[in-house]
């Protein structure tokens, strides 16, 4: 009677091997799909070839496929793909770089060093960070660009919230220290 208990007991660890062992549903039909043609959705594109599958529901895909929007890492910050990003979210004037061949946005903008002036590169300040962008763009991030949004339609929504700042604020800009009068006298 024991060593049926021993033999059972072994045909199950046995049986559990060869299921840890036996190949999932989807592996057969991987083996039968069919690589690097052309997808029939996005001919047109480049790099459409099948060369990726998906195993929850089980087809042959193109990067154009399988693509949703990625976030990637480029010297510490996080980024992501204007193309990927484009079909979700107005990205116009935000400031792309290119990584890898690609352009990408920032997520959140970078930490600054120091404080920026206007026009130091020939452009524009970035409107949330002013942090200097380059001339078509109006935002370094797509952080900034929500914040603006978001300023611009709290102020659409309170009208007179700071309408008496905005004098203030473009007279100190317009007041430059180290231009004027001379203070000291010439050496002689």
């Amino acid at each position: 009677m024991l060593l049926n208990i021993v033999f059972q007991s072994l045909n199950v660890k046995d049986k559990e091997k060869r299921e840890k062992r036996a190949m999932p549903q989807w592996v057969g039909r991987l083996l039968r799909s069919r690589f690097f043609g052309l997808c029939e959705k996005h001919e047109e594109l480049r790099k459409s070839e099948l060369n990726m599958y998906c195993i929850e529901c089980n087809a042959s895909l193109c990067g154009h496929c399988l693509s949703p929007p990625s976030i990637c890492r480029y010297v510490y910050h996080d980024v992501i793909r204007s193309r990927d990003l484009k079909k979700f979210v107005d990205c116009s004037k935000v400031q792309t770089f290119v990584v890898n061949g690609a352009k990408v946005l920032f997520l959140n903008p970078k930490r600054q060093a120091k404080p920026a002036t206007n026009g130091s590169n020939g452009g524009h300040l970035c409107l949330a960070c002013r942090r200097p962008v380059p001339d078509p763009n109006r935002y370094c991030s797509l952080a900034c660009k929500k914040a603006d949004s978001s300023a611009a339609v709290s102020s659409l929504q309170h009208p007179d919230s700071n309408g008496g700042d905005a004098p203030a604020a473009a007279s100190k800009r317009g007041a430059h220290k180290r231009k004027g009068v001379p203070r000291r006298s010439h050496f002689f």
